[in-house]
């Protein structure tokens, strides 16, 4: 048996580990400063999308918005606009919604497809979304002065906007074993270039703070001519941003890994999951490699993490006892300078939120529990969406919905 047919059969193996094992999602990256003070967007309570201030006075934003699968709401990065999916008759309607002035801009607008995954570039300027059964990577303006136009193809897609906005990372097709690959876009192009034939499974990439490098988690070479699961490994590699130069900066055998950088070094944060389910979640330095430090306490498993916009502090989640998708899980905090970690509240996590898990690095520029001041976690249980004060610990029901995240703030 070679190589290529053996990794057909090992890969959906792991595969089923991660998504049936409930993955290990954030609005970590460069937001820009946002007038006013932090707002709570709650999604659901029926198709309802709606804006919750802190005096409890509320603003709905659409009445007939999808509130299933993955068409999440975005929040701009400067926190004064929305994007999100509404139904017209039998048409989704990818909409941007002005939180000042109420005005409302249509983006996209289908008969078949359904947007999700959406993610404004850190300028403001695009959005980029997947699109029907094939996950087509589209991009279109965020002012609505361009139709969409589609820039690459390849189920699974995930993507990370460069720091300047001027470059989209995708990681396309799956594991090098698929014929996946790592491709870059450049606003106005026609279609994304491939520049790299190796990437693990079912990985988002990620750019260096300066914008210079940027880090993905490939395959290595296997060299066995019959090769077996322990061939399976997942290196974390800093490219430059052309794709040349790969540096290795930590390897993991046999597992899936997410990655997602600091919003304010190269640090990168990752989750290892195995072929026996879930594992740590540890730190390796962006610029120099070495030996990963694990943040999570011994023994736990962890299914999706969020950096704090400060950078300090990385809140994750974990689970006891026998996996469930929709399973009860457990908020930590963990000080990413000296180690210490906090357990907070645990819950029933809702449908959205289990969601969101499950792919949780590939929402790295549309979701984060965390406020603008990284004083609050919002999240979304099976009866409504609950906000934790990080400090004091405390968990308080904010009201119905099944999703929350912030707009506005700082």
């Amino acid at each position: 048996m070679n190589a290529r047919r053996l990794l057909w059969i090992v890969i959906p193996l792991l595969v089923v580990v991660v998504v049936l094992g409930g993955g290990a999602l954030a609005w970590l990256l460069l937001r820009a400063p946002a007038a006013g003070p932090a707002r709570l967007v709650i999604m659901g309570g029926g198709q309802k999308v709606r804006v919750l201030d802190d005096s409890g006075a509320e603003q709905l934003l659409a009445d007939n918005a999808l509130t299933d699968g993955y068409s999440f709401p975005a929040v701009s990065p400067d926190g004064r606009q929305v994007a999100f999916v509404t139904r017209e008759g039998q048409a989704s309607v990818l909409v941007r919604l002005d939180l000042a002035s109420g005005q409302r801009g249509e983006l996209y607008r289908s008969q078949q497809n359904v947007p999700i995954d959406l993610a404004w570039s850190p300028d403001g300027r695009y959005v980029v979304f997947l699109l029907g059964t094939q996950l087509t990577a589209q991009i279109v303006p965020a002012d609505g002065s361009k139709p969409a136009q589609l820039i690459a193809a390849g189920s699974p897609s995930f993507f990370a906007w460069s720091p300047d906005s001027a470059r989209l990372l995708l990681h396309l097709g799956g594991h090098t074993a698929q014929g996946g690959h790592v491709a870059l876009f450049r606003p106005g192009q026609d279609l994304a270039q491939p520049i790299a034939g190796d990437p693990g499974l079912f990985q988002a990439p990620a750019w260096s703070l300066d914008g210079q490098h940027f880090f993905y988690v490939s395959q290595p070479p296997i060299a066995s001519a019959q090769p077996s699961i322990d061939d399976l490994k997942s290196d974390i590699v800093r490219v430059s941003a052309d794709g040349k130069d790969p540096v290795r900066l930590v390897r993991e055998e046999k597992s899936d890994l997410r990655i997602i950088r600091s919003p304010t070094s190269d640090q990168i944060a990752y989750t290892v999951v195995g072929v026996d389910g879930y594992g740590p979640l540890k730190l390796i330095e962006g610029t120099s490699g070495g030996d990963a430090r694990t943040l999570s306490h011994e023994g736990e498993r962890v299914t999706a993490f969020f950096w704090s916009p400060d950078g300090r502090q990385i809140a994750y989640l974990t689970y006891s006892g026998t996996f469930a998708p929709d399973g009860e899980r457990t908020w930590h905090i963990v000080d990413a300078a000296s180690g210490a970690v906090r357990d907070l509240a645990s819950f029933q996590p809702s449908a959205a939120f289990v969601g969101l898990q499950i792919f949780f690095d590939a929402y790295t520029f549309s979701f984060s529990p965390w406020s603008p001041d990284a004083r609050r976690l919002a999240y979304g249980a099976d009866d409504g969406v609950y906000v934790i004060d990080v400090a004091g610990g405390g968990s308080a029901r904010k009201g119905d919905g099944a999703l929350g995240m912030w707009a506005g703030g700082k």
